[in-house]
Formats: structure tokens, sequence, C-alpha cells
């Protein structure tokens, strides 16, 4: 969660052969609110490209509110060209990036991930499908 109350997905990219830090793209896109207490499920498409053909669609579902809901659609670089078998990941979790400057008003982060699938179509992955 971001101070804006909404799930983030960040892209990194970086077109040359050779990233370095002042390089690399970083790319932010609010998704959804947080709700604490929902169940929220995310699918997303990658198109996995260093240049302006790649893409990323991604929906959004809670049991409160049924049915997909676009929440993103963006095309441009979403990945490394630092060598030929360079391919896009994913990463998740909690991230703070301020960790080691100092403790918070926070006392406790919990998060819970199931139904993690990886597919090449929206009906192999999604998880209101089963």
């Amino acid at each position: 969660m971001q101070p804006s109350g909404k799930w983030r997905l960040r892209v990194n990219s970086d077109g040359r052969a050779c990233s370095t830090p002042s390089s690399i793209s970083k790319t932010s896109f609010d998704l959804a609110e947080v709700r604490p207490g929902q169940w929220h499920d995310f699918v997303f498409e990658f198109n996995w490209s260093h240049g302006t053909d790649g893409t990323i669609d991604g929906w959004h579902l809670t049991h409160k509110s049924p049915g997909w809901r676009k929440v993103v659609s963006a095309t441009g670089a979403n990945t490394f060209n630092d060598d030929a078998s360079t391919h896009g990941y994913l990463k998740w979790g909690i991230y703070k990036p301020a960790w080691n400057s100092g403790p918070t008003a926070v006392a406790s982060r919990t998060l819970l991930h199931d139904n993690i699938a990886v597919g090449r179509s929206f009906s192999e992955v999604d998880p209101a499908a089963g």
C-alpha cells in the first residue's frame, strides 16, 4: 500500500544494453484501493520487451465487488536489455524502501498470498475460477 491508499505496480526497465542506476526507468501504476480485511485478486498480462512494443494489462476483483475491472493498460518498456536471455519477472511483497533508516509508527505488517499462478491465458490464472 502506498500513501495514496492504493495497491501499486512498479515497473523497472532499461532499453540500454548495459544498465546503470541512472539509466533505469521506474514507472508506477496505482491499481486499486486497499481495503484491509478483503481478498484482492489481480491478473496481469505482460508482453515483455525493453522497447516500445512492451505491454501490461491488469485486472482487479474483490469478493465484495464482483466482476473483473481493468486497472492498468500500459505500453512501453517493461524489462531490461542486458543480454539476449533477459526476460521479465515478477516480485511481490511488502516493500518499505526506507527499511534501514529507522523505525516507523507501524508495529507490524502482515500480507497473505495465495493462488499465485503463471499461465498463457486469463482463464489459466483466473483465481475466481477455482
